[in-house]
Parts: C-alpha cells; structure tokens; sequence
C-alpha cells in the first residue's frame, strides 16, 4: 500500500505541472548507498531522464532509474558445520569488534545486504549558460525507490542468498545536486552530475549493533541527452 501511495503522490505532482519535455537523456555511474561506521561499498546507477527546454533558467526533471543500494555490513553468528570448519576457521579478519564472539557452536558473520530499487524522481532545476557551449545546473527534489531485489551476501563464507524484496522499506529521499553539461552537437549534450540524496525515513543516522547507519547517498553519473524540437 505504501509503495502504491508513493508511486501516486509523485505521478499527481507531475501530473499539475504538466510541463514541456524539450530534452531526454541517459545517464550511468558509480552510486554510494547508505553507509556504516564500519565499511562503505560502490554500486551503480543506470537511469532516463526527460527535461523541460534546457533554454530555460528554470525548469523540472523527471527521471526513472535502476539503482543498487543496501547497507554494506552487519554482523550476526553463523551455526558452525563440520564441513566448513576449517574455511571458518580461515575467515577473514573483521574491521573492527563489535560482532558477537564465536562460540564452539557458532562463528560471527560478516553480512552485506544489497537492496535494489527502481527510482522515480521528479526534481526542480536552475540552469546556468557560462557561454555558448557550457551549462551549470542545479537540481532539488524527492525521489522514491521501489525495492525490486534484495540478497544478502556473507563476506565471512563467501556464499549468498535471495531475500525478499517486499520485506525492503520503500526508499524517500530528498536529493540536490549539481552538474556540468556541454554541447556536443546542435542536437546533443553531454553532462556529468554528482548527487547527494537524503533519506527522509531516517534524517541522519540510526545506530545498530555495528555502529550508526548515515542516511546519505550519493552519486557520480555521466551521461547524454537528445534535444527535442526544433
């Protein structure tokens, strides 16, 4: 229910401003979930974005994107199997301790979770010409993540498992960010945008047992987009 609230509230804010898609684009690069006081992770993001004219000084983006997010690392205890003794016993070494102890029965595990999303954003713009060929922009906006995948890998054993994407809380972030775009062509640009996304469900950090969770993400994509229209 929450996830069709979501999708809803963001159609209905573009859906009032109606505005006139002038450029569409695609976008990749390296994207940073969520991190811990222990260890952070690079995933990636790969998305489509539709603009209002890039002629104007303000304007909207809308934008749908595949991005991989999760919280790089937890500790739990792992029951010991005969088989896998020795492998346990060679387990890397932890970053730090706030794991439980091993126990003749059971071994601590390093776990990472990944969470998957597909992302929708509708995102306030201010545009800036230097000159001719150059265009600073600034973005502002919500973002919304709809959790697609989830598998949680064990960094201690080296195996992984599928999870259930619907146990994964929907992702609301608030994202402002900048980028720098240059003409290519009369018809094409090309622009890399760097991005910090705040998660409004938790507005700065939650402590766990291994540490507090940051609710920043960020994102370093480069990309093109078509010019439409005349």
């Amino acid at each position: 229910m929450e996830k069709l609230a979501g999708l809803v509230l963001m159609g209905v804010f573009g859906a009032v401003f109606q505005p006139p898609i002038g450029e569409v684009g695609f976008s990749a690069g390296p994207y940073w979930p969520d991190v811990t006081s222990r260890q952070s992770q690079t995933r990636m993001a790969v998305g489509l974005t539709a603009r209002t004219p890039p002629d104007a000084r303000l304007g909207l983006e809308f934008g749908l994107r595949y991005k991989q997010g999760g919280i790089p690392l937890t500790c739990g205890l792992r029951p010991r199997e005969p088989s896998t003794l020795a492998a346990q016993r060679q387990a890397p070494v932890r970053l730090d301790t706030p794991c439980p102890p091993d126990t003749e029965t059971h071994q601590a595990e390093d776990r990472q979770h990944m969470h998957d999303f597909i992302d929708f954003a509708v995102l306030g713009q201010a545009r800036y010409g230097v000159d001719d060929h150059l265009t600073l922009r600034l973005t502002a906006g919500p973002t919304f993540g709809i959790p697609v995948k989830c598998s949680r890998e064990s960094l201690t054993f080296g195996d992984r498992q599928d999870c259930s994407a619907s146990r994964v809380d929907s992702d609301w972030r608030f994202v402002t960010g900048a980028a720098v775009s240059l003409v290519v062509s009369p018809r094409l640009n090309a622009s890399v945008d760097y991005r910090v996304g705040i998660n409004l469900r938790d507005l700065g950090e939650v402590t766990t047992s291994t540490g507090p969770i940051h609710g920043i993400a960020r994102s370093l994509t480069a990309g093109v987009s078509y010019r439409l229209g005349s």
